[in-house]
């Protein structure tokens, strides 16, 4: 897995940094033992919500290993979080601001990334485009073309 750069870790300030004057996230991890397997982020952009009069949810930072199980216990978190709020879609990946790299790379892995770009195998763009989750949290992706 990749490490956090240094403009992502800055998301994580809850006291600093601007999106959580209006909004809030959350951040779960999966890890076995000591390592770290899975990543992502969920948000609840208030501004967003109110202007398209929706109850979505946002996620992003989705980093995980090949295992299906990880990446949907992920999502799994993600969906509850969302739930608990009232939120009743999740979309993504879509981050805190408006330009934050939409879309996942499903091809072209052995290519260095020109921009930061979320990448993840194809297997798990089946996880996100078809969740499991019994709350029927809807999901959409939207992939860079």
């Amino acid at each position: 897995m990749q490490p956090l750069v240094s403009s992502v870790k800055a998301t994580l300030d809850r006291r600093h940094y601007p999106f959580y004057r209006h909004s809030d996230a959350d951040f779960f991890v999966a890890e076995e033992g000591q390592d770290l397997v899975g990543r992502i982020t969920v948000l609840e952009n208030r501004h967003y919500n109110e202007y398209n009069q929706r109850r979505a949810a946002f996620f992003y930072h989705f980093d995980v290993i090949d295992d299906v199980d990880v990446a949907r216990a992920l999502f799994e978190a993600a969906a509850d979080w969302a739930g608990r709020r009232g939120l009743d879609m999740l979309y993504g990946p879509k981050g805190f601001l408006r330009a934050d790299a939409p879309g996942i790379l499903i091809e072209g892995f052995e290519h260095r990334a020109a921009l930061f770009a979320h990448g993840q195998h194809f297997l798990f763009v089946t996880v996100i485009v078809l969740p499991q989750d019994a709350r029927r949290v809807a999901a959409q992706v939207q992939l860079c073309g």
